[in-house]
């Protein structure tokens, strides 16, 4: 299924550091099929996921590399959702409704991830940060927390557009770049913005 292999691009991760043994990589687990290409192998470094360790050390990762990525895995997505960037990293996606009387509803997600810890890297049986497919299985650091919820919203996004769906009040995605490390920048920036343009939600 397509969500599988953008999840190679987009690794999630998990808080479980790994064990001496080298076996607590977290996985998921996919099926090959022939419309799946393996792009994680392709693209490694993509979107690749990044330790969030502090604000500064994301900013060592260029900002294109990220927007490239997303634009090319969810190219409907781009096209037809109006996008904001927020404190450099955090996004938010806004897809129109029909009915602007509505209020919209809020879904929620982030793209950091852990760091690993320095002088463990031997310990992992796949780079941790790769996202790479191997035997059928995508291996990241950490498999669900939370990559996996953000290619998710994406992947739905991007299907039903491609059917020509039209949402009935407005849908709002934000993904924020630092929820490890306290979400300052990423959510709390966001909720404030919300806040000042006296946005309410329906649903969140």
């Amino acid at each position: 299924m397509n969500l599988a292999r953008r999840s190679a691009i987009l690794p999630s991760v998990g808080l479980t550091p790994p064990s001496t043994s080298g076996h607590a990589i977290e996985r998921t687990h996919s099926r090959k099929t022939e419309d799946q290409p393996q792009r994680a192998a392709a693209e490694p470094g993509c979107i690749a996921a990044r330790p969030a360790r502090a604000l500064g050390l994301c900013r060592k990762r260029p900002r294109a590399s990220l927007d490239l990525g997303l634009e090319r895995q969810f190219p409907r997505v781009h096209r037809a959702l109006e996008r904001e960037v927020v404190s450099e990293f955090s996004l938010v996606y806004r897809w129109a409704g029909r009915d602007p009387s509505l209020e919209p509803v809020l879904f929620l997600a982030h793209m950091d991830v852990v760091p690993v810890e320095p002088g463990t890297q031997a310990d992992w049986e796949q780079r941790p940060f790769s996202g790479a497919v191997v035997g059928g299985e995508i291996w990241g650091r950490g498999a669900m927390d939370d990559k996996t919820a953000v290619v998710g919203l994406l992947e739905a996004t991007e299907a039903l557009l491609a059917n020509d769906f039209e949402p009935q009040r407005t849908i709002v995605l934000a993904f924020g770049h630092d929820e490890e490390v306290g979400g300052s920048q990423g959510a709390t920036v966001m909720a404030a913005r919300f806040e000042q343009a006296s946005q309410r939600f329906a649903m969140i």
